[in-house]
């Protein structure tokens, strides 16, 4: 949260934050973060997207932004914590969809040795 919240301007009390923490189905945290989307987008808000797992983040991120294909997202601006590998596939997806994006990049974990 702090992550994000340093994206967002210290004058703003609140912005939307979707963490994905809780092991709710792909299909619920794919529709809940399309409906944060178009409140940001309408609001003309900022949302921050973050969760310990980051292939799962991509995933709905990318899932939310397909299924808002065709909706007006351009007012929302989009900050997402995830690792650097993940820039390219969210910057296309938040350009496609006319949001500015604010990708901050963490650290990927290091697997077991």
């Amino acid at each position: 949260m702090r992550l994000a919240g340093n994206q967002v301007p210290p004058e703003l009390e609140s912005f939307y934050f979707f963490a994905m923490l809780e092991p709710a189905p792909e299909a619920q945290d794919i529709a809940e973060l399309g409906a944060k989307m178009q409140a940001a987008a309408r609001e003309r808000d900022y949302l921050g997207v973050a969760g310990p797992d980051a292939q799962r983040n991509r995933r709905t991120l990318l899932a939310a932004f397909d299924a808002q294909r065709g909706e007006d997202l351009s007012g929302m601006i989009l900050i997402y914590l995830g690792p650097d590998s993940d820039r390219d596939a969210v910057a296309s997806a938040a350009q496609a969809a006319r949001v500015e994006l604010r990708f901050v990049a963490y650290p990927e974990p290091v697997p077991p040795v």
